[in-house]
């Protein structure tokens, strides 16, 4: 199963909520180096845009992933912050959950979105 995919059914499991940020973290944890746990505590308060509707969650736990995935490697971690939020604003034409909302696009979208894309970000290091 994709990240994506795995993003989608971990947001929509019925055992326990994870919001857009924690399922996109805790669907790439193969390639973060963290486990799901911490990928959930982390990614905690960055759901629903940082519970103000500004970043997207699913958008903030892609990049939290990059910035693992990079080691430690700044200029690593920002080229592949700007690859997927160029993506995202590509594809969707915004970033921020109020805009998602307003335009009525489902978070399964972004989350599935996100999370393939970092991974294939990752992966391309």
């Amino acid at each position: 199963m994709n990240s994506g995919k795995k993003a989608v059914e971990i947001h929509n499991t019925k055992v326990k909520h994870f919001n857009c940020a924690q399922s996109v973290l805790m669907s790439l944890t193969e390639y973060t180096g963290i486990d799901s746990d911490t990928s959930e505590n982390v990614a905690a308060g960055f759901g629903s845009g940082m519970q103000c509707k500004e970043m997207c969650g699913a958008i903030s736990g892609g990049i939290m992933a990059l910035g693992l995935a990079a080691e430690g490697d700044s200029a690593k971690a920002q080229r592949a912050t700007r690859a997927l939020t160029d993506l995202c604003k590509e594809h969707y034409g915004c970033l921020r959950c109020a805009d998602f909302k307003n335009n009525k696009i489902i978070c399964d979208d972004i989350i599935e979105f996100a999370a393939d894309n970092a991974e294939e970000i990752i992966k391309n290091y």
